[in-house]
């Protein structure tokens, strides 16, 4: 469904070492295993990098598309992980200050846990996860001349989120070029 996904690093697997583009994904490795002290050293990592992330996404959103009037939106995330995504949504608040952010008429209906799978759930299936509340859609999105949105995250496996929250603008009927956006997109590694 979300064909386009723009992205700044790809990721070739655990033994990369670790950089401000895959902080997102070596964070939820540590956590996995309960390390909080390289949970935190990734953290401080991230923060003091991120203008190189800054810079980047600007230029590829820039070239992408085109003009700065557009939606965007985050999928829900889990507390522990929103340093992620609060860094990357300051920028656009204050790079793209036309754009609009739509996040709040994203319903998580459960959790997706995206990251922990290798496997692309089918469309039938990615329904159960997300909805719209269509009276606050409506109300932010009055203006009809915007027809992109933006789907930003931090890490991009399946693209089962980006599915997830796609099928959910589908089900309302508006017709969005939808394009995603993502730090880290992990590779399938094929032997």
């Amino acid at each position: 469904m979300v064909k386009n996904v723009l992205f700044l690093h790809k990721y070739k697997g655990d033994s990369e070492n670790t950089n401000v583009y895959n902080a997102p994904q070596k964070y939820r490795a540590a956590g996995k295993f309960h390390d909080v002290d390289t949970q935190n050293d990734i953290k401080n990592l991230y923060c003091l990098d991120f203008s190189k992330i800054a810079k980047k996404m600007v230029d590829v959103i820039k070239n992408n598309l085109v003009e700065d009037l557009f939606f965007y939106a985050f999928p829900s995330t889990k507390d522990e992980n929103k340093i992620f995504n609060d860094k990357l949504l300051c920028v656009l608040e204050n790079r793209f200050t036309h754009s609009i952010n739509i996040s709040s008429c994203f319903i998580q209906k459960k959790e997706l846990n995206s990251t922990c799978t290798t496997t692309e759930r089918p469309d039938d299936k990615l329904g159960d996860y997300y909805g719209i509340d269509t009276e606050k859609f409506e109300n932010i999105t009055k203006d009809k001349r915007i027809n992109k949105l933006l789907l930003i995250d931090d890490v991009h496996n399946t693209g089962n989120t980006f599915n997830a929250m796609a099928l959910a603008i589908k089900e309302i009927k508006r017709n969005f070029s939808i394009i995603g956006f993502v730090i880290l997109k992990i590779e399938k590694i094929t032997e």
